[in-house]
């Protein structure tokens, strides 16, 4: 089977560099036209079955890279962004200190890192994707089709985690995955393949 796992289109809170998190915020412009660029860009991938996490920023960008395809799309709540609880809509830009020191865990030491007490830990957003990808293989595993799956910046590294490996360390894989980054990967026989990261397509 072959996952194309997909982030979000760019919303307003993106541009201003704000947690979303599990707060529903939905594409701005330029976002909608990543969506549309990338459905371009795989028009031509069949896909047997398609997820999304089931905020707005997610299903929107789904529905568009789908367009008249009458795949069918499962909402998951499995696959929402992690929750960062009252830090959600505060900048992360250090220059505001809008966030705890602590926060910087969160991308530069993310198996140290210590949510807000109403925010979600590493461990158990990784368990929750975890199940997701748990059930897809045991429904799907034996498949050679394609499959789509749209969700958010952390989702795709925690994804790519559950089937890759390493150390949690490098949870981030060296960046945050841009808006519309698509991310290949074949598993057979139960081993996991990166065949792309972090491909976007346009503006």
């Amino acid at each position: 089977m072959r996952l194309y796992i997909v982030r979000h289109g760019e919303t307003k809170w993106n541009r201003e560099r704000r947690l979303q998190g599990s707060t529903d915020v939905e594409l701005n412009d330029k976002g909608i036209a990543l969506a549309k660029s990338t459905g371009k860009a795989l028009a031509e991938v069949p896909f047997r079955r398609a997820f999304s996490s089931p905020l707005k920023r997610a299903v929107v960008t789904a529905k568009l890279i789908l367009g008249e395809r009458q795949t069918p799309l499962i909402l998951d709540e499995r696959l929402k962004e992690i929750s960062f609880g009252n830090w959600e809509g505060r900048c992360i830009d250090p220059a505001r200190k809008e966030l705890p020191d602590s926060f910087e865990k969160f991308f530069r030491d993310p198996e140290h890192y210590v949510p807000d007490a109403a925010g979600e830990t590493i461990p158990d957003f990784c368990g929750r994707t975890g199940d997701f990808l748990e059930q897809l293989l045991a429904e799907e595993g034996e498949s050679e089709e394609n499959f789509l799956i749209v969700v958010h910046g952390a989702v795709t590294r925690a994804l790519m985690q559950n089937l890759l490996g390493g150390p949690m360390a490098d949870f981030w894989r060296g960046n945050v995955p841009p808006n519309c980054a698509v991310n290949i990967i074949d598993i057979t026989d139960g081993r996991a393949t990166l065949v792309a990261k972090d491909v976007t397509y346009g503006e």
